[in-house]
């Protein structure tokens, strides 16, 4: 047993403890996050549980009690990664990789409480198969263990390896994906590319040291947003399709407020942008007071650290709680979004310069908190998609009183904009959450803004990044960087943006003003379709 144990707990304890060790020490001690981006799909797991199975089977031919015990162990670990692995591709249509365990692991507090969610979308029959499975392993055990004290087995000794064997990589090879790559079918065909509607030059400016007002809705797509909204925005200029590059909040915070696209493969690389290189440095460099006001904890996503390498002051929940109040309803990471008012609100009672408020809400992400149930429940709160429209609901009206509030203490000096850091999934196109859909429901978002005086207009497409650029020209203020944003005020604007699923996700893709292509990097399949979704012949 000595020599048995030595291979036993080196393998299966040392190496993998020193792996991650060295992973996690690099992201650490070094700042940097390194992307090992190895899949973690059923062949590789399962074609490294048979080495080591057979591995250690080498080491003991004629004990198959310790082949057993040896096998039970790496089940116990190849099970949670195989089920965890078909989950996550059949909720998201991604692999699970390396990198993907090291995001969870650095982010447990806002992701583990999401677990019970994910895991209701799942199939009933999906867990019934691996309870199937870990039964019949169950039944091996009993089978090939000894029966009695005179090493009686139920099954031939000189056999019970060879069954074993077979029977535990039968086992394992056979818990197969329950879902496969999905595919994009409509029975709506558009005969053609619309042509790109002509657009008259947008000749205005605004005011010099007008305040600004910038609301940031955490997962609500452009359909959601319509859905809910009703007469709230009816006078308001509208960016009919507008778009985010990859579907992940920090990645388009990262886009709003630099306006170039961020590296989807991991975490926005900030550190590579001057702190001087950003819009709100704009704002800085003509007195605005700038503040981002968020009702999370600044270490959401890394959030703090982003806007501390751009010296963009930060106010989240730990600052509410400690200088508003502490009685707030609250989830895990966040409090109720009327705490922003609040906040807004102190920071006005002394303000004399022209301000940069960013309100960043978080109420609408997942689990979809609803502070006021008893007053918003146009729809089933018990519901997680209908309580997530009750929570935009309330957000929207907290946006409506945030603006009266403001009007009274600064009439008609006021720009306010309203966007989205991505949609939100429910099963469209096989999809969940998000992060890893191209389709609208995740990267169409909306986007108004309201400017005195200025009469409704509408315009045709555009991307977050473009943004800030529209609006810095409009107040003629001018951007000393380089940027990928461009302004839609512009005659002569056309979008053209690239996309991305976030991190190891499967899909990439364009959009235009006319027309956009979604590629699924492994199957090479493409689709072709309208801005509203709908596929097109080519």
């Amino acid at each position: 047993m000595k020599i048995a144990s030595r291979p036993f707990t080196f393998f299966l304890f040392f190496l993998p403890l020193v792996f991650f060790s060295l992973l996690l020490s690099s992201n650490l001690l070094w700042g940097k996050e390194i992307v090992w981006d190895v899949p973690l799909n059923r062949e590789i797991l399962f074609y490294s549980y048979a080495f080591f199975l057979l591995a250690y089977q080498s080491l003991f031919p004629k004990d198959p009690k310790k082949l057993l015990y040896f096998g039970f162990v790496l089940w116990c670990f190849w099970l949670p990664c195989q089920f965890a692995s078909e989950i996550i591709y059949a909720l998201f249509r991604v692999a699970l990789t390396t990198d993907l365990i090291l995001y969870f692991l650095q982010n447990m507090n806002t992701l583990v409480p999401e677990a019970g969610n994910v895991l209701a979308q799942v199939p009933f029959a999906f867990f019934l198969r691996y309870l199937l499975c870990s039964v019949l392993y169950g039944f091996c055990i009993f089978a090939l263990l000894p029966q009695n004290k005179q090493r009686s087995y139920l099954l031939n000794a000189q056999k019970s390896n060879f069954y074993l064997e077979f029977l535990i990589l039968l086992l394992c090879y056979f818990t197969i994906p329950f879902s496969k790559t999905p595919k994009y079918t409509s029975n709506t065909l558009h005969p053609r590319i619309p042509p790109f509607p002509k657009r008259s030059a947008i000749n205005f400016h605004l005011a010099k040291n007008l305040n600004v007002l910038v609301f940031v809705l955490e997962g609500v797509s452009h359909a959601a947003w319509q859905h809910t909204a009703g007469s709230f925005a009816e006078d308001w200029s509208e960016v009919k399709y507008c778009f985010v590059p990859i579907p992940h909040s920090s990645n388009s915070i990262f886009s709003l407020l630099t306006g170039r696209v961020s590296n989807w493969r991991k975490s926005p690389n900030f550190e590579s942008i001057a702190s001087n290189h950003t819009f709100p440095f704009s704002y800085q460099s003509k007195n605005y007071q700038v503040r981002f006001l968020f009702s999370g904890k600044k270490s959401f996503e890394n959030l703090g650290g982003m806007l501390a390498h751009f010296a963009i002051p930060m106010y989240d929940k730990t600052y509410i709680e400690k200088n508003i109040r502490q009685d707030y309803k609250s989830f895990l990471w966040g409090l109720d979004d009327r705490s922003l008012f609040d906040l807004h609100s102190f920071f006005l009672t002394k303000q004399t310069t022209p301000f940069l408020h960013f309100f960043y809400f978080s109420n609408t992400h997942s689990p979809y908190f609803n502070p006021n149930p008893q007053q918003y429940k146009r729809w089933d709160n018990a519901i997680g998609k209908e309580r997530y429209w009750n929570t935009i609901d309330y957000d929207i009206s907290l946006i409506a009183k945030i603006i009266r509030h403001t009007e009274k203490k600064f009439p008609k000096k006021n720009i306010y904009l309203v966007v989205s850091d991505h949609g939100e999934s429910f099963g469209e196109h096989g999809f969940y959450k998000h992060s890893f859909s191209l389709f609208n429901q995740e990267i169409r978002v909306p986007c108004l803004f309201r400017f005195p005086g200025q009469k409704r207009k509408s315009i045709h497409a555009a991307s977050i990044l473009d943004i800030f650029p529209s609006l810095l020209a409009a107040q003629g203020i001018p951007i000393s960087f380089p940027i990928e944003g461009k302004s839609f005020f512009a005659t002569s604007y056309r979008l053209q943006l690239d996309l991305h699923s976030w991190r190891s996700g499967e899909f990439s893709g364009e959009v235009t003003n006319t027309y956009k292509t979604i590629r699924n990097v492994k199957t090479k399949r493409i689709w072709k379709m309208d801005l509203d979704d709908r596929p097109i012949k080519y």
